[in-house]
């Protein structure tokens, strides 16, 4: 029998997502959101946004993007993705950890978004 390796996660935080390599794969998530009729509005990224991307040796299969809104003292996340070869494997569960993190830090007692109804993947 075949022995399957976990992957080998990494995350990286990017303050900003203003001009950075994820772009081409925020893309790709956004696509597959509305293709299947659960996206919104598409939101560009800018310096406003900051993302946790989590890579498998170096390659992104995931991301989680968001804003500090610091007038209501959270965090908004606008967008979370992971490539469909890696869900349920705990990589959203990592990013996620990162963010909650990231909040405590940051001082930030809420972390607020939305997920459409019949994302049942979400």
């Amino acid at each position: 029998m075949k022995k399957i390796s976990k992957p080998k996660i990494t995350i990286e935080y990017l303050e900003t997502c203003n001009n950075t390599k994820i772009a081409g794969y925020y893309h790709t998530a956004m696509a597959e959101l509305h293709k299947n009729g659960h996206g919104h509005q598409h939101i560009a990224l800018n310096y406003e946004l900051s993302a946790f991307v989590a890579y498998d040796a170096g390659v992104i299969i995931g991301l989680l993007v968001f804003e500090d809104t610091k007038w209501q003292s959270a965090l908004t996340v606008v967008l979370g993705h992971i490539l469909e070869s890696y869900r349920h494997q705990s990589v959203y569960t990592k990013l996620w950890a990162k963010l909650v993190q990231h909040a405590q830090e940051v001082g930030r007692p809420r972390i607020e978004g939305a997920t459409h109804v019949d994302n049942l993947v979400m």
